[in-house]
């Protein structure tokens, strides 16, 4: 059943004479904009879907396949040495021949032509319309434009078809782009207008179609080798302003060498669902065991998020690196291959699911001075880079074990020199701003707190942005880290040790054993020994219960062996285990009932062609640094605050219109709406309203209320409307459209005479809500 609504006027009594009303002159927008963007430096694996494009912030398509642009094109290059040119976005050469000539619907016009060089053909075409009607409105028009074009022998085929329906008192100029077959040389052109011409003398009428001119096209286009290009079309008129363009697209293929014994684990570098992309996982051989790396490396054929193998392109890539100073030869691979093993470890999100320790996704867009992209990248995993005259080399701020120690009798001067960072450099919170991959990357700042340090310090902040970081829970593990660090590893040691720190590397651990720090401590050098027995370099006094020993191997290794020595004072130890082998004279020992303390090496430094003197730097080391930053850290679910708009309104439904005739003569057109669910964070909609078939969208108002009425409009029987939710971040909805027609009803004859028009409010066929022509100023008819 369908609801009726009858629409009547006062019944007696004479009416005012109304002023005739003139239709505003039609001032379409049939253009369209075209964007030619380079995205990426080289292969890449680009945007997926268009989904994974946005004007605006909003998609150019949604999950269910719906479109939110209009005159929407695509395309893309992977930006390989040879790709195929961008169709449809090139350059036109072209030579203009003049017409002139009124097109008659009695009398089709044709001219005809020879070119076997171009491929496209443009027609142009001016259309003026108007009507008058007996109570005085000036209204709109309508004519039908058809162009048929016949190649070399063959027939005239339709290629151009459109409807103008507006109104034009002078001549309005279109244009028509039409592809035709390349090598063919004879062309014929007939341009028709299907619809019936006014009578002569006819002076309320204007339906006049001419045709100007035509143009005879050769495209070129255009090719990006070696760089990775989007290509891009939509409607002109769905924006004020040139629109903000974002891409989510994929990493670098082809070019990041990876060891010839990993694989990247998944190619979805960017998806956020899948914590695993982007990863290395080692190739298994028949026996299911991963295939020993032999030393080479590969291309990936993937994007890679380990940031590891990123720095080792950038530093080496001869085109977007220091590949003119570094080769891989001079790169120490195993230090990366250590680095790339421990980022690429699964560990508990904390939310539930398994991610790598670290993943990288960044865009570089500037130049910078000296090695800070490649330092900014290895941030990312808490790893540095130094040149130790020969390679560049890596280490990592990860567990490990000491493999040097020293003592007051290495150390010129037999002392350590300490400090600690100063109080005021402390923190307890750290804003971490990281990059949301489903809020389209957007900078997200996540707050970290360290308890302890809270309760000593209290609210103390540092701010600081994860450097390509794009996972939530990783963005909370660098503030962490940020913090323990500066909690706990506050204190620093220095000292100028003697030739046997000269394989001491930035990065690796060292044990100190000083006297003067404890007096359970005894330390020293060895005069001579054997694989069971240690010559002292001076008396020390054994204590009881269990006591060992610990001394510097010939291969480096610190071994640690029990002591078969009685209590009492000795110069000579006997261990109850072989050291593996026999430690030379000057190697380093020590005896202690406390353990050493372990520092990390930042620097060391000696003087040119001398080690016989080396100054080390270190800090202090926290074996359990990891587990504080890993382990038994709950997440909580990331809220969304109640006052915090979302990022892309949702539109209004249900909507309702109606064309009401007032006494006065005018027309009202009332639309109203539901609002949309999330109608809390909406500051109001905007309108627009397309008169006829074919009218122009037009009058753009605003209104907080769910309901406007559009005021002195003329009659038609067709209206279109469609309104957006606004929030009040300035981004508005997806358009939802609803529509209005005339139709014949049933009336009591008592009525009738009260009657002025009579309406049924529905929804229209869909016909009625398709255009059948492009809005383009050069239209491709098909």
């Amino acid at each position: 059943m369908v609801d009726q609504h009858l629409i009547s006027g006062r019944g007696g009594g004479g009416r005012k004479q109304r002023k005739p009303k003139t239709q505003d002159a039609g001032n379409p927008s049939d253009s369209y904009a075209q964007v030619v963007e380079i995205l990426s430096a080289g292969p890449c694996r680009g945007v997926r879907t268009i989904r994974d494009v946005f004007l605006d912030g909003t998609p150019l398509e949604n999950l269910d396949g719906s479109r939110n642009f209009s005159d929407l094109l695509f395309q893309q290059r992977a930006g390989r040495n040879v790709e195929a040119p961008l169709q449809g976005f090139g350059t036109y050469q072209s030579s203009e021949t003049g017409v002139g000539v009124e097109v008659k619907a009695s009398q089709f016009v044709t001219r005809t032509f020879s070119n076997d060089q171009i491929d496209a053909i443009i027609v142009r075409f001016g259309v003026a319309l108007e009507r008058r009607e007996d109570d005085g409105d000036v209204k709109g028009n309508a004519v039908r434009v058809q162009i048929f074009v016949q190649q070399g022998i063959g027939p005239f085929v339709l290629r151009y078809d459109r409807i103008i329906n507006d109104r034009f008192p002078q001549i309005r100029e279109f244009e028509a782009f039409i592809p035709v077959t390349i090598g063919i040389r004879d062309f014929s052109i007939r341009m028709v207008k299907a619809t019936p011409d006014i009578p002569d003398g006819d002076q309320t009428e204007l339906r006049q179609l001419r045709w100007q001119s035509y143009q005879e096209i050769i495209t070129t286009s255009p090719t990006y080798p070696n760089l990775h290009t989007v290509a891009m079309q939509f409607g002109a008129e769905q924006f004020n302003s040139p629109p903000r363009r974002s891409y989510r697209i994929g990493g670098i293929i082809g070019r990041i060498l990876i060891p010839s014994n990993m694989r990247v684990a998944v190619a979805g570098l960017t998806d956020s669902l899948n914590p695993l992309a982007g990863g290395l996982d080692p190739i298994l051989g028949g026996n299911g065991q991963p295939i020993p790396w032999d030393g080479r490396l590969v291309p990936s054929p993937q994007p890679t998020s380990d940031p590891a193998w990123i720095a080792l392109f950038l530093l080496t890539d001869p085109m977007y690196g220091y590949g003119s100073d570094y080769s891989i030869n001079d790169v120490d691979l195993m230090d990366l291959a250590e680095i790339s093993a421990y980022n690429n470890q699964k560990i508990n999100s904390g939310l539930g699911y398994l991610e790598r320790r670290f993943r990288l996704s960044t865009l570089i867009q500037t130049e910078a001075q000296g090695f800070k992209h490649i330092d900014d990248v290895l941030s990312n995993c808490n790893a540095h880079r130094y040149f130790d005259g020969e390679k560049m080399r890596f280490w990592q701020d990860r567990p490990g074990t000491s493999k040097f120690q020293f003592t007051n009798a290495d150390v010129i001067d037999g002392s350590f020199t300490y400090a600690s960072s100063d109080l005021n450099s402390r923190y307890s919170v750290a804003l971490v701003t990281w990059h949301d991959p489903d809020d389209q990357f957007k900078p997200t700042v996540e707050p970290v707190e360290l308890e302890e340090a809270f309760a000593v310090y209290g609210y103390r902040e540092t701010k600081f942005t994860a450097y390509g970081c794009y996972s939530r829970s990783q963005a909370i593990r660098a503030g962490l880290y940020q913090l323990v660090t500066n909690f706990y590893e506050t204190d620093t040691i220095n000292f100028q040790a003697r030739g046997s720190a000269a394989g001491l590397r930035p990065g690796q651990l060292f044990t100190i054993y000083d006297n003067r720090y404890s007096s359970a401590i005894a330390a020293g050098l060895l005069l001579n020994a054997s694989v069971t027995e240690l010559q002292l370099d001076r008396t020390v006094t054994i204590p009881g219960g269990a006591v060992h020993v610990e001394v510097i191997t010939p291969s480096g290794e610190i071994e640690r062996r029990l002591l078969a020595n009685n209590p009492g004072s000795a110069d000579q130890l006997i261990v109850t285990t072989a050291f593996s082998a026999a430690p030379v004279a000057g190697a380093s020992w020590a005896i202690t009932t406390v353990p050493g303390r372990v520092w990390r090496c930042l620097t060391i430094n000696s003087e040119e062609g001398d080690l016989s003197t080396i100054e080390v730097f270190g800090s202090i080391y926290l074996p359990d640094k990891e587990a504080r930053i890993e382990q038994g850290i709950p997440i909580s679910p990331q809220e969304i605050p109640g006052d915090v708009a979302p990022a892309v309104a949702s539109p209004p439904f249900n909507i309702n219109v109606v064309l009401l005739a007032l006494d006065s003569g005018s027309y009202v057109l009332q639309v109203s709406w539901q609002p949309p669910a999330d109608a809390a964070f909406v500051s109001g909609y905007i309108l627009e309203y397309k008169r006829g078939q074919f009218g122009q969208w037009q009058s753009q108002a605003t209104t907080q209320g769910v309901s406007y009425d559009f005021q002195g409009v003329l009659y038609d029987p067709i209206y279109q409307v469609r309104v957006a939710s606004l929030l009040s971040t300035g981004k508005f909805s997806n358009w939802a459209e609803g529509a209005y027609y005339e139709a014949e009803i049933e009336v009591p004859s008592t009525v009738l005479s009260l009657l002025s028009r009579a309406v049924v409010v529905r929804e229209p066929p869909q016909a009625n809500l398709v255009l059948n022509y492009s809005r383009r100023a050069s239209a491709i008819a098909f």
